[in-house]
């Protein structure tokens, strides 16, 4: 892919919040970007050490190009950006990314992002905390945000003070064909918290949220890019789940990405279709 270059951040303290009459939502993603996480994983993404930067610059670019920018434009502006690196990968990030805030890099272990996550996030002393999950190599509809707020405040008008939401519809694209998706208990997760208590976003399989009385959020699209060095991320044939699952997946037909290509995210040509 080519890297498209990420405008500088110019958040001011108003557009970082969302406002509903006197409701002020915090946003904080979470993204994991070079923990070192499961050793299969990484030696099916890059194979030996030695090839470990050269699939940093690649997974780099791919950040920048999609949810790099996804969130640097989103219709109302997050807190933060927690990007998750492994802790010998400072010059990586000062080469490669070396992304302005929002973004925060927090250096760390596979074992110790959860601790660092709790403390990072009781220092920033804020209230109403959406804490959202969202894969470095995937990107988010440019008003995933403010869709996503929408059902919080609702959350927060209602009375209650911690509650799950999944964003339930979305698409998956290699960038020639593309298909759309309905899934229950997807990555994209979020989790709203009226006073911070500890919690974390990376402490559970996303397969099982529905066991966590999530929200089904409708209205808030992501976006799966398929590329060289995935894990997962396929274009789908079939559910994974039996008919009687309460877990769903509904796929939508392979379609040709230029003229199929969903409304609010940046395409090829870096423009918002």
């Amino acid at each position: 892919m080519i890297a498209r270059s990420i405008p500088k951040a110019t958040n001011t303290e108003s557009d970082e919040q969302y406002m509903n009459e006197s409701i002020q939502i915090n946003n904080v993603i979470a993204i994991r970007f070079s923990l070192r996480m499961k050793k299969e994983w990484l030696q099916k993404a890059y194979g030996d050490e030695a090839n470990r930067e050269a699939w940093f610059a690649m997974r780099a670019d791919i950040f920048k190009n999609w949810i790099g920018r996804a969130i640097s434009e989103q219709t109302v502006k997050v807190h933060r950006v927690v990007v998750f690196m492994d802790t010998e990968d400072t010059y990586l990030w000062d080469k490669y990314l070396d992304l302005p805030l929002p973004f925060v890099p927090i250096f760390t272990t596979a074992a110790d992002q959860a601790s660092r996550l709790r403390e990072f996030l009781y220092a920033e002393n804020i209230k109403n905390i959406v804490l959202s999950r969202v894969d470095s190599d995937d990107t988010i509809a440019i008003d995933y945000i403010e869709n996503l707020n929408r059902d919080v405040a609702a959350l927060i008008e209602a009375g209650e003070r911690r509650r799950y939401i999944v964003a339930c519809n979305g698409f998956v694209t290699n960038l020639t064909e593309i298909q759309s998706l309905y899934h229950n208990c997807c990555p994209f997760v979020s989790l709203y918290i009226k006073d911070y208590d500890g919690s974390v976003i990376y402490d559970f399989e996303h397969l099982k949220i529905l066991g966590r009385n999530p929200v089904l959020n409708q209205n808030s699209s992501w976006m799966q890019i398929i590329h060289g060095s995935n894990i997962a991320n396929k274009l789908h044939r079939k559910s994974r789940f039996d008919s009687d699952d309460v877990r769903k997946m509904i796929i939508g037909p392979n379609l040709p990405v230029e003229t199929s290509w969903p409304a609010g995210f940046f395409g090829i040509d870096s423009q918002p279709q």
